[in-house]
């Protein structure tokens, strides 16, 4: 009897020891991980094609972590032909002739703005924004206050307007003018040069508003510009956020920045501007499951891991994606939480420096109004 007791016993627990080990097995197989259930997991590879030195770590950094989630080998290539499959296409450059349609993708419905991909001749999506630049309205709001008016009294173009005016029409005795002076051949003309549109009217009430009379505008400097601003003889300065740190003299505090209104439905809702410099495209000739793996690496940038971040932040860049959230200046700041509450950029072309006769064809605008010399100057924005 004793014997048979201790044979059942034995059995017993050798029975709740499989059950236990059995139960550790399936919770461990059970446990998910971020990205559980994206396509193509452990097949396919990903290939970065990259050009920038300063993102070779963070590439590595985020691929090796898809790489422990997922299975899939990510790893940066040096060849941008059809062993990449994901490549990094600069503002103004032609797009390669295979890129894959990115029109369905998770990343491409998180943009900000259906503006900002690119499209072949037949309407496919080939490219999505990778890193946009901001530029917006800057202006000081110790001076605005000076006017008794705030930033929450402009709203759109005719608001704008009318502060200007009242600016211009007290400049004597607030000892200050609307805008900074206009430098024909820098600044002023390469933001011109960004924005699409009807933009007469804006530099028609900005060259009426400046310290300086319309007949010297040739001669004004982007230094002189600026100086107007940082010493405080102007309450509007339009900027992008590449320059943003210029204006460091004034204060943070002291600072802040509007849309560029240009006249348009609804510019309440409007924010900043917004360009594309540089996009993404994935290799349409590479292996299927490599195309996959990359469409799948691409979702992944944009959506947020369990801790709230967003890898594409990792990047450090301005990328256009709604949950996404690297700023580095206030101009971003103000896209982000634009972005938050639901209003939509004012989609720019992206640009490095004026186009050539520009400068002079504003002159020349600037001392005669006409509509034939509005004429010169809007089609060389076009041009561009």
């Amino acid at each position: 009897m004793k014997k048979w007791i201790t044979v059942l016993l034995l059995g017993l627990c050798l029975s709740l020891a499989a059950c236990t080990t059995a139960g550790t097995s399936d919770s461990t197989a059970s446990q998910p991980t971020e990205l559980e259930g994206t396509s193509g997991a452990k097949a396919g590879q990903v290939r970065i094609f990259n050009e920038d030195p300063q993102l070779q770590a963070a590439w590595e950094a985020l691929g090796a972590e898809y790489t422990q989630q997922t299975g899939v080998e990510v790893r940066l290539v040096s060849d941008a032909g059809e062993e990449a499959t994901l490549l990094t296409v600069k503002s103004g450059e032609s797009l390669p002739e295979t890129c894959a349609d990115l029109s369905g993708t998770e990343a491409c419905a998180q943009l900000a703005s259906w503006d900002l991909t690119l499209s072949d001749e037949s309407g496919r999506v080939c490219g999505i924004a990778a890193e946009v630049e901001v530029f917006g309205l800057m202006y000081n709001s110790m001076l605005l206050a000076q006017t008794s008016n705030t930033c929450a009294d402009i709203t759109c173009f005719t608001d704008l307007t009318e502060v200007v005016y009242a600016i211009t029409d007290n400049q004597q005795k607030l000892g200050f003018s609307a805008f900074a002076r206009v430098d024909p051949d820098e600044n002023f003309a390469m933001q011109l040069s960004a924005l699409r549109g009807d933009t007469r009217n804006l530099v028609d009430l900005i060259i009426n508003n400046t310290p300086c009379s319309v007949l010297d505008m040739e001669e004004n400097t982007e230094a002189e510009a600026l100086q107007d601003f940082l010493d405080g003889k102007a309450v509007f300065f339009l900027v992008r956020s590449g320059a943003y740190e210029t204006l460091n003299a004034i204060g943070s505090q002291n600072l802040g920045v509007l849309p560029v209104y240009l006249g348009s439905e609804n510019e309440e809702n409007q924010s900043l501007c917004v360009a594309a410099a540089a996009y993404w495209c994935v290799n349409e000739s590479a292996a299927a499951e490599d195309m996959q793996a990359t469409l799948d690496f691409l979702n992944y940038l944009v959506q947020p891991r369990i801790d709230g971040s967003v890898p594409v932040d990792d990047l450090g860049r301005l990328a256009p994606y709604r949950q996404a959230a690297y700023v580095s200046n206030m101009l971003e700041v103000v896209f982000r939480t634009d972005l938050a509450a639901g209003k939509a950029p004012l989609v720019c072309r992206y640009v490095t420096q004026a186009p050539e006769g520009l400068g002079q064809a504003l002159v020349d605008y600037a001392r005669d109004p006409s509509d034939s010399n509005w004429e010169a100057v809007a089609a060389i924005i076009e041009k561009k």
